[in-house]
Order: structure tokens, then sequence, then C-alpha cells
């Protein structure tokens, strides 16, 4: 496994030293499944096929739309900590916590429809290879290198999703009380690629290090869904399609960064037990088969979580649940490490037009080495009528 990373760095020096000589290689870029945000965690759990917050619009149920009052906006922020030991071959990945909202959303009612805009962080990593005794190759050297001396490699990749979707609801199809709402949505995608290269001598640093970003539109994306109410229970499905990317190196047409973020079909339903008591659950397949990875083989997983809501007051709402997520792979040797589960405490707070919602998800005492850790969100919602 590790002439993975070598072959990486292998490209990157060949990049940065501008070697004459043509090399035809791919490389994807989103394939850590711990990059993968948790995009539906909210107040309420985990949940985006009956029920969602504004702010997490964007990778939700496009019929969720209906749910809206009136025009309404709101936003998150995220953040989670660090895990020790997380890939192969001693590379180590993180997600850099920046000030950057994790989600945003604005709600518009158009009678008869329902349309809405927002966005959300999809992936966000950074690989650290460490430091590597390797020889800089020069072709315009008579030895034909400059020198052997300890470099790193630092890459980071992220996706933003923009996503614009429409809704509309029915009522009384089977039952004069009964609502059936159908959405549509469509979607836009922005990766960021940033790498550097450094090296531990002052004097080849200044030769060959390198820092570089590129940002590339991926293919446009959609999904589509709806969700059905009547009485006591809800229930919906919804699909949405991955997104692809294909660019080339900066440097050398023959090297080509492709990959894929894999496709899900989500259904999930919502039962009120009693009048302050809710119970939530929710599916989710994901096509691991058709997105791109560094390891061939990839196998389709279900996800699945459990939430349980308490209306304690009209205004406050807390929730307990839990989430279970993997990327299994046919070498079980990776099976025993990527499974996660996750635990969620939330609370949902109303005063007024505003809305507060936090969430947190500790991963550390049902989960395998590399998916230990704790998440954190906080967001919240204004509403005008």
């Amino acid at each position: 496994m590790r002439s993975i990373p070598a072959i990486l760095l292998l490209l990157s020096i060949c990049t940065i030293l501008r070697a004459q000589s043509k090399v035809s290689a791919t490389a994807p870029l989103v394939y850590q499944p711990q990059g993968y945000v948790l995009e539906s965690l909210g107040g309420a759990g985990f949940s985006n096929t009956v029920q969602s917050a504004v702010f997490n619009l964007s990778n939700s149920n496009p019929a969720l739309l209906t749910d809206s009052q009136g025009i309404s906006a709101g936003f998150s922020l995220h953040y989670e900590t660090d895990i020790p030991e997380n890939w192969i071959a001693d590379l180590h990945h993180t997600r850099e916590n920046s000030l950057i909202p994790q989600s945003a959303g604005l709600v518009i009612p158009v009678k008869p429809v329902v349309i809405g805009f927002g966005f959300h962080q999809k992936f966000r990593s950074r690989m650290d290879y460490g430091w590597i005794m390797g020889a800089v190759i020069d072709p315009s050297s008579p030895s034909g290198y400059a020198d052997t001396d300890p470099f790193r490699l630092l890459a980071e990749t992220s996706v933003f999703q923009f996503g614009c979707l429409a809704a509309y609801e029915m009522q009384g199809i089977l039952a004069d009380s009964d609502r059936l709402s159908l959405g549509i949505g469509l979607y836009a995608g922005m990766l960021s690629y940033k790498r550097s290269f450094d090296m531990l001598s002052d004097e080849l640093s200044d030769a060959y290090a390198y820092w570089i970003m590129d940002k590339h539109v991926v293919e446009p994306g959609l999904s589509a869904g709806f969700r059905y109410h009547h009485g006591v229970l809800s229930w919906g499905c919804f699909y949405e399609s991955g997104f692809r990317y294909r660019f080339h190196h900066e440097d050398y047409s023959d090297i080509y960064y492709e990959g894929r973020t894999p496709d899900k079909l989500h259904a999930g339903y919502s039962v009120n037990l009693s009048p302050r008591l809710e119970m939530n659950n929710q599916y989710t397949v994901v096509f691991w088969k058709n997105s791109t990875s560094r390891l061939d083989a990839d196998i389709n997983h279900l996800d699945y979580s459990m939430n349980l809501i308490c209306h304690l007051y009209h205004s406050v709402s807390v929730s307990s649940g839990i989430l279970h997520t993997d990327k299994p792979y046919h070498d079980s040797t990776f099976n025993s490490m990527l499974t996660a589960n996750y635990l969620t405490f939330g609370i949902v707070l109303i005063k007024g037009p505003l809305t507060l919602d936090l969430v947190a998800a500790d991963s550390r005492w049902l989960s395998e080495d590399w998916r230990k850790q704790t998440v954190f969100r906080a967001g919240a919602c204004f509403l005008y009528r």
C-alpha cells in the first residue's frame, strides 16, 4: 500500500521540477471516507428525508421546502476533533476547521411553489504525507539529480455544493387530511485542490519548494424526492447524484485528476409516538461503486440512523440518536478500520422568529480507530412571515 503515496509524491516532484518527459497517469482526489462531512447533522439528529433545518436544505430532500411558513434563512458552523491515526502507510488526514460556514440556505415561497437556494461543504480533507528521504531529480544536472534531502508533501481537497431547489405540495391525495410534497434540486460543485512541497534544507527549499491552489467547477448534479404526511406518520424518499470531476495537471496534459462522489438513495420515516415524543429513522444506500477511489473494488453500503426527539415545551426540543456509517472494501484490512457509529445529542431552541440549533456527535465509544472523533455543529435560522 505504500506504493500509492509514493506514486503521488513522485508525480508531485515531477510537477515542481518541470521534467521534460511525459507521464500518463490519473489520480483521484476525493477518496478518504473521513473527509465526507456529516452533512445532515442537526439539533433533531441526523435526518434529511422527512425533516431538516433550513441551513441543511442543499443536502436534504428537496420536497421538504414546503415546510417553510415564510421567507427563511439560516447557516451553520462545523467543528470536529482530530483523529490521531486514520489512513494507510502512516499518512494522516485532518479536516481543517475554518470560519467558512458548513452550510447555508434561503427559502422563498412563491405560490404555488416554494424555491430555495443553499450551499454546503460536501468534502474536506488535508493529507499529510510526512517527511520522506528522497532524491531531487534535475535533468539539467550532470549527475541527473540535484541532491538528496527529506521532503514533505501536504495536499488539501475540498468540494462545495451549491443548489437551487423547488417544491410543490398537494393535499387530499388519499385522504382528506394528507399532504404530498414533490421536490427537485439542481446543483453545481466547486472543487478546490491545494498542495505544497517543502524540503528540510533551506537551500533546496528555496530552489524547489512550492504552494499551488487549483479551483475547478465539477459536473452538475441533481436530486428528486417526495414526502408524504398523514396523521402521525410521515415518510419520504429522495435520490441525489454525485459529482464527477476531471481536469488536467497544470503543467502536464498527460496527467489528470479524475473522480466522482457517490450517488445516494435516501428513505426514511417519522412517527409521533405521543404528543411530546417523536421517532425518526433513516436509511441511505451509498453507491460507493460508482465513485472513484484509490483502492479498487469499493462496495456499496447501507448507512442508517435512528433518533428520538422530545418536545419539552413549545420552544424547546431535545434529541438523541445513533448514526452508523462505513465504507467497506473487499480487503478486510480496511473494513476493520473504517466503521463508525456516532451517538448524537441535540437541542433546538425557538425564540420568536429565531431558531438555534446545537448538536454534538461522538464516535469514540463504538467506532474503529480510523473513525474515532467528536463533531460539533451550531446553526441558526430566521423566519420572516
